[in-house]
C-alpha cells in the first residue's frame, strides 16, 4: 500500500505524519516523533538528519512512499508583489524582474516561488518568496542521504491555511529555535515571517543566569512558566512512536535513557518567582517581535486581526496565552488540528500532517521550491521506469505476436490446402471428363466449373421456351372445372375421374336426365372437349349416375 509521509525536521524533534492508502485516497496511518539528539549549534542539521533516520527505522519497510517536506521561512525573503495585469503566463514572465528591484539579492543564487492572491480589476497581487539556492540544494542532499527524495518543499508557514477558518487569522507556531508568523484571511495564507526566536532562547537564559545546565533549564521553564502552574511535557519526549489505540493515543518509548533526565528536583531549588521573572523577561524580545510583525501586516494589507491561533510545542507553556492576549490585544486560541481516525492529533505535529495532507491531495496552491534545476523527477523517473518495463512487455508480446501468427498461418494454409482438394473432388465428380492434373489449380478448378454451370443454365433457358411453366394437368383440370355447368344452375357430384393420355373418363351423380344433358352439353361447347359423350346412364334413388368420355387425340395429358 503507498505512503504519503509529511517531515517536520525541527530543532528538538523530527516529526512524521504517515497516510496509507492508494488511487488517490489516503487516510491517517500514524505519527511518528523522534527527538534531535544533543548537539553543537553548528552541526544542527547532522543532528537532525540522524533524528531523521531514528524515525525511518521506526517507519518500516512499506511503499512506495512518496515524501513532502518543507523549508524554514526565516531563511528566505517574502514579499507581496502588485502587478497591472492577470494572465498567468505575464505574472511568470514579469515576476522576476519586479522582484529583482525590491531585495538586494542576485536572482541568479536564489529560487523564486510564487502564489497569486487575487486576481481582480485588471490587478494580481502575488505572494512571492526567495529562498537561496544553495540552501535548498543542501536541504535536499540532506535527505537525499537517508533515500529521501520529497515531491514537494514547500515554504513551511504557507501550510498554515488549513488551520484557519474565515477572517483575518495570525497562526503563531512558537518551536523550540525559532517562531512561525502565517497571516491567513479567510483560510488563505497572505502574509507570513520566520523569526529566530523560541522556547530554546528561554531556556538558555534561565540556565545562564541560575547557572543550570540545559535539560536543568528546561525541566524549570517547562514547570513554572509564566504562571507557576506546571506543564509537563511541553516540547516532547525522546523516541515517541505516536500510534492509535481502542483507548486513544498512546506514546510509547522505547528502552534506554532519554537525554532528557528528571532534573526538576534540582531546578526547582531556585523559587518558583525568580524563575517566572526571568522567563518574563526572556520572552520580551519575541512578543515584541510578534506584535511588531503583526501592526506590519495590518498595516501593509490594510486589515486588521481577529484573531491569534496558537501551535507548536512552545504554546504549552503555561500562562503563554494570557501573555499573548495582554500583549496584542486579540482573543487567543490554540489551532485546532483535524482529527485523525475520530481521535484529537497533538498540535505539535500540526505541520508534518499538514505537509502530508498537502502532498496526498495535492489540492491548494502552495509556495513549492522544487522549481527550475531543483524540480522533483522522481515522477519522470517513475515514468521512465515505466516506458523501459513497457518497451520489454510489448517486446515480449511482439515475439508472442509473431509466434501466435506464425502458428495461425500454417493452420490456414493446411486449411486452404483441405478446400482445394475438396475443391478438385467436387469439380471432377461434376466434370468427369475433365483433367485432374488441371484441377489441382484452384482458380483453374474454379474456371471449369463455371464454365459448367454456365453451359447448364444455357441449357436451362432453352427447355423454358419450349416446355410451359404451368404443369398440363392443373390446367386441364381447370378448364373442366370451368367448363361444367355453374353448381348454381346444375348440382353434380363427381365420384370418378381418370385422366389418360388419350382419354378423360368421369362417373357423376346428378339430379335427372335433364341435367346430365346439360353437363354433356356444356362440355361440348368447349372447344377442347367437344368430342364429350355420356353413356350408362342409370336412375337412383338420388337422381341419375351416368359416365362421360372425352376424347385428347392430338394432346398431350399426364395421368394423375
Amino acid at each position: 500500500m503507498a505512503r504519503i509521509i509529511g517531515i517536520d525536521l525541527g530543532h528538538y524533534a523530527v516529526r512524521l505524519a504517515v497516510l496509507e492508502g492508494s488511487f488517490g485516497r489516503f487516510q491517517f496511518s500514524r505519527l511518528i516523533e523522534v527527538e534531535v539528539p544533543p548537539h553543537a549549534p553548528e552541526e544542527v542539521d547532522v543532528a537532525r538528519l540522524t533524528a531523521l533516520a531514528a524515525a525511518r527505522a521506526q517507519l518500516g519497510a512499506g511503499g512506495p512512499d512518496t515524501w513532502g517536506a518543507c523549508f524554514p521561512a526565516e531563511r528566505t525573503s517574502v514579499r507581496i508583489v502588485t502587478l497591472p495585469f492577470v494572465d498567468r503566463a505575464q505574472i511568470e514572465k514579469t515576476l522576476p524582474f519586479e522582484v529583482e528591484g525590491l531585495v538586494p539579492f542576485d536572482l541568479d543564487e536564489m529560487i523564486l516561488a510564487d502564489r497569486v492572491l487575487s486576481s481582480e480589476n485588471n490587478e494580481s497581487r502575488v505572494l512571492c518568496a526567495l529562498a537561496p539556492k544553495a540552501g535548498l540544494q543542501a536541504a535536499l542532499a540532506g535527505l537525499a542521504t537517508q533515500s529521501i527524495d520529497p515531491k514537494h518543499l514547500l515554504l513551511d508557514t504557507d501550510l498554515y491555511d488549513g488551520f484557519a477558518t474565515e477572517g483575518v487569522q495570525a497562526v503563531i507556531d512558537l518551536g523550540y529555535s525559532r517562531t512561525l508568523i502565517s497571516l491567513c484571511r479567510d483560510g488563505q495564507v497572505v502574509g507570513s515571517r520566520g523569526i529566530d526566536r523560541g522556547a530554546r532562547d528561554l531556556v538558555w537564559e534561565v540556565a545562564n543566569r541560575l547557572s543550570l545546565t540545559v535539560p536543568e533549564a528546561e525541566a524549570a521553564v517547562r514547570a513554572v512558566g509564566i504562571s507557576g502552574q506546571a506543564a509537563p511535557g511541553a516540547w516532547g519526549v525522546a523516541e515517541v512512536n505516536v500510534d492509535l489505540d481502542d483507548d486513544g493515543w498512546t506514546e510509547e518509548e522505547p528502552t534506554g535513557a532519554s537525554r532528557r533526565p528528571n532534573v526538576l528536583p534540582k531546578a526547582l531549588n531556585h523559587p518558583s518567582g525568580q524563575v517566572e521573572a526571568i522567563v518574563r523577561d526572556a520572552l520580551l524580545p519575541l512578543i515584541t517581535e510578534l506584535r511588531a510583525s503583526l501592526i506590519s501586516f495590518e498595516d501593509a494589507l490594510k486589515l486588521s486581526i481577529d484573531e491569534v491561533l496558537v501551535a507548536g510545542a512552545g504554546s504549552a507553556l503555561p500562562g503563554l496565552r494570557d501573555l499573548l492576549v495582554e500583549s496584542l490585544g486579540v482573543p487567543v486560541r490554540p489551532v485546532s488540528v483535524p482529527e485523525a481516525a475520530g481521535k484529537p492529533v497533538p498540535e505539535r505535529f500540526a505541520l508534518a500532517l499538514a505537509l502530508a495532507h498537502r502532498t496526498a491531495t495535492g489540492k491548494g496552491r502552495h509556495i513549492d521550491f522544487r522549481k527550475r534545476e531543483l524540480a522533483f523527477k522522481g515522477d519522470l523517473t517513475a515514468l521512465s521506469n515505466l516506458l523501459r518495463y513497457g518497451a520489454v512487455a510489448a517486446a515480449a508480446l511482439l515475439l508472442a505476436g509473431v509466434g501466435y501468427f506464425g502458428w495461425q498461418y500454417s493452420k490456414l494454409q493446411a486449411e486452404i490446402s483441405d478446400v482445394e482438394a475438396t475443391l478438385a473432388e467436387t469439380v471432377l465428380q461434376a466434370v468427369p471428363d475433365a483433367d485432374p492434373e488441371r484441377l489441382k489449380d484452384p482458380s483453374l478448378a474454379t474456371a471449369i466449373m463455371s464454365e459448367k454451370a454456365q453451359e447448364t443454365t444455357s441449357r436451362v433457358e432453352a427447355l423454358g421456351g419450349i416446355v410451359s411453366n404451368e404443369p398440363p394437368t392443373l390446367t386441364l383440370l381447370l378448364d373442366l372445372a370451368t367448363s361444367v355447368p355453374p353448381h348454381t344452375e346444375t348440382k353434380m357430384d363427381v365420384t370418378e375421374l381418370s385422366v389418360a393420355t388419350s382419354t378423360i373418363t368421369m362417373k357423376i351423380d346428378t339430379t335427372g336426365f335433364e341435367a346430365a344433358a346439360n353437363i354433356e352439353s356444356a362440355l361440348q361447347r368447349s372447344p377442347r372437349f367437344k368430342a364429350a359423350k355420356k353413356s350408362d346412364e342409370k336412375k337412383n334413388k338420388d337422381g341419375v349416375r351416368f359416365s362421360i368420355t372425352i376424347p385428347m387425340a392430338g394432346e398431350e395429358a399426364q395421368e394423375g
